[in-house]
């Protein structure tokens, strides 16, 4: 198989995982507050990144280098991980599903900024479609709640502001994967993540139950989110990314909206028709942004 036939299996197993997250962390927010949860996910990842990091593996690491991983780490992992479990404790996981579109029309837009990739009209229309969708399901139909900014239209923000932070990683990752293996990236960047994550698990304190680490299902959730999103998901991505353009990649996040809505419903979660009319929105800009975006592909190979 080719490098980039490679790329496009891994890319799409771990946006499977990666829409599976929404709905594990929806679950486990029952049992840990949202920054112990993020916490603790993050400190299991860590000796497994430190196992899979060869030896010299940062010796080629430029400062320029070094310094996209601290960004990364800090406004590309770290933030998008609290935005998100804050703003999922307040909503439903199926807002999440829907909202995650934005990150790949994102991607293209950073992608364009920041790594000097062709950006087309129709991928900038991309953009404003899937904004317009992302306002219909954070505003569930009602402007007005976009101006009140409170309870659920809050949350439904926040998870926005999640999917778009979320394509800082890509974006800056992929230059620095071109000289660091994907598990010193991970390695790096979670070790800059959880010191950011630190004061927020400290403020919770007051919520902490030892008890909650005896408990099968807790610790079950907790570690199910470590191994299986913080640690494979993650991996697998950063191994993607390195064979991909990040443009390429941002397509594949198309299949985390599907994945996770389909988990949600099991759950017992609902897709009303005006988030469903956001949804449409939402992935029929991801489907402008990359299907106009082909051609290029096509010429490069």
């Amino acid at each position: 198989m080719s490098a980039v036939g490679t790329g496009l299996l891994l890319g799409i197993l771990t946006n499977i995982l990666g829409g599976s997250s929404y709905v594990l962390q929806k679950l486990a927010l029952d049992d840990w507050p949202p920054a112990t949860l993020i916490f603790l996910r993050v400190a299991i990842s860590l000796p497994f990144f430190y196992a899979l990091t060869p030896k010299r593996a940062l010796e080629h690491a430029t400062r320029a280098d070094w310094i996209r991983m601290i960004v990364v780490g800090s406004l590309g992992f770290a933030a998008p991980n609290l935005v998100g479990i804050y703003a999922i404790e307040k909503t439903e996981s199926m807002n999440a599903a829907l909202l995650i579109g934005l990150e790949p029309v994102t991607i293209v837009v950073l992608s364009a900024v920041f790594l000097r990739e062709p950006l087309r009209p129709a991928q900038i229309a991309g953009f404003v479609l899937a904004l317009a969708g992302a306002l219909v399901v954070v505003a569930r139909g009602q402007p007005s709640a976009l101006l009140e900014f409170q309870g659920e239209a809050r949350a439904n923000l926040g998870l926005a502001l999640h999917a778009m932070l979320w394509a800082i990683y890509t974006v800056l990752g992929k230059p620095t994967l071109e000289r660091v293996p994907p598990a010193a990236f991970c390695l790096v960047t979670s070790v800059v993540g959880l010191a950011c994550v630190l004061p927020f698990f400290l403020g919770e304190v007051d919520r902490w139950s030892w008890a909650r680490l005896s408990d099968p299902r807790a610790m079950g959730y907790v570690l199910g989110m470590a191994l299986g999103i913080s640690v494979l998901a993650v991996v697998l991505w950063n191994i993607a990314l390195a064979k991909l353009k990040a443009s390429e990649m941002a397509v594949l996040v198309f299949i985390q909206p599907v994945a996770s809505a389909l988990l949600s419903l099991l759950i017992g979660e609902t897709l009303g028709p005006i988030a469903l009319v956001g949804g449409a929105l939402v992935l029929g800009g991801v489907a402008l942004s990359e299907l106009s975006a082909t051609p290029r592909r096509s010429d490069a190979s």
